[in-house]
């Protein structure tokens, strides 16, 4: 007798779907706007989708969408269009870094808003995901500051300017370097729109640096860099000296009497320079020649205005290596 046998192998089960890994959603760090461009940075992702290791990048894609200032703009996403593909082994139109990402859009007009998004594939070509869109309202730039100086004081070197009369400005970025060309600086610090000055101390000794500096004012979220300034240099000087200490002032029919305690240079003559703010100002130099003598009398003041004076001291023949500044308390004149 012959028996019919129905073997298996196993069970029957719906398939399993294969994995498809894709590079993790890329999210923009900032936008910065300039007066003939936009520059977008963002992070190098170092995973995937899934959690997994990151290890076939090959390179991103970015996305831009364009608007009238006073457009309103419905599904904004699905308008944005191509516009540039970056190779991550090779790219030739950005810069790839310390695994972050910078890009310069020059094709920009005032007047539009931009929104950008970023999307980055693998070498099968799988697209992350948009991890955030960024707009720009591209709007006219602000002024730049004028009249930068840098002056050499005991231990840094101080940078002054002119302040724009412009309202929207909200602070300063200060660029260095020790070449004379603006686009090969970078930036060390920023100051408030109030205070047009910045004190640089991380200068070394006998070396001469270039600064400019530029307005930077937020529109919406977004910073928007004014040109650069006139380019300022300085050397650091060779020997530090105290700043004069006790700098007070009285007033008198007269004027105000500026003094202080008196600044000891061993083997060198000490000279002072007096400067004065009226009204909040920047300070100005008020003696023509520097002074021998630890007070001074500035007979050229107002009533009803409010000054404060800073004193610098120096050796004679050798104004370079002027000290820092000590400031008095303001004081209104009421003669």
């Amino acid at each position: 007798m012959m028996l019919n046998c129905i073997c298996s192998c196993g069970y029957k089960t719906n398939p399993r779907p294969t994995t498809v890994r894709v590079p993790a959603p890329t999210k923009l760090i900032t936008a910065r706007a300039f007066p003939n461009d936009i520059k977008l940075n963002w992070n190098v992702p170092a995973s995937n989708s899934d959690g997994s290791k990151l290890t076939d990048l090959s390179g991103f894609k970015i996305y831009r969408g364009a608007r009238g200032l006073d457009e309103d703009c419905e599904n904004c996403q699905d308008k944005r269009e191509l516009l540039a593909n970056i190779d991550f082994q090779s790219p030739s139109n950005a810069k790839i870094k310390n695994d972050e990402v910078i890009f310069q859009d020059n094709n920009v007009t005032p007047g539009k808003v931009y929104s950008y998004a970023v999307v980055a594939y693998n070498l099968r070509g799988r697209e992350s995901g948009i991890g955030n869109a960024v707009e720009v309202y591209y709007e006219t730039p602000p002024p730049a500051p004028t009249n930068l100086i840098a002056r050499p004081e005991a231990g840094h070197i101080r940078l002054e300017w002119k302040a724009p009369t412009d309202s929207r400005i909200d602070r300063y970025q200060i660029f260095r370097g020790t070449e004379e060309d603006a686009a090969k600086m970078k930036s060390i610090g920023t100051a408030a729109y109030r205070e047009p000055w910045f004190v640089d101390k991380g200068v070394e000794k006998n070396t001469k640096y270039f600064y400019t500096v530029r307005s930077v004012k937020s529109n919406r979220g977004t910073p928007f860099e004014s040109n650069t300034s006139n380019v300022a240099e300085a050397v650091a000087p060779s020997i530090y000296w105290g700043s004069p200490e006790n700098v007070n002032v009285a007033m008198s029919s007269q004027g105000i009497r500026v003094y202080w305690e008196p600044v000891k240079m061993e083997n060198e003559e000490t000279r002072y320079n007096v400067y004065r703010s009226e009204s909040g100002r920047v300070f100005q130099k008020i003696n023509p020649e520097p002074t021998r003598t630890p007070w001074l009398l500035d007979s050229k003041v107002s009533r009803g205005r409010v000054y404060r004076y800073a004193v610098t001291a120096f050796p004679k023949n050798r104004p370079e290596d002027e000290s820092s500044r000590t400031a008095s308390e303001a004081l209104r004149y009421t003669y």
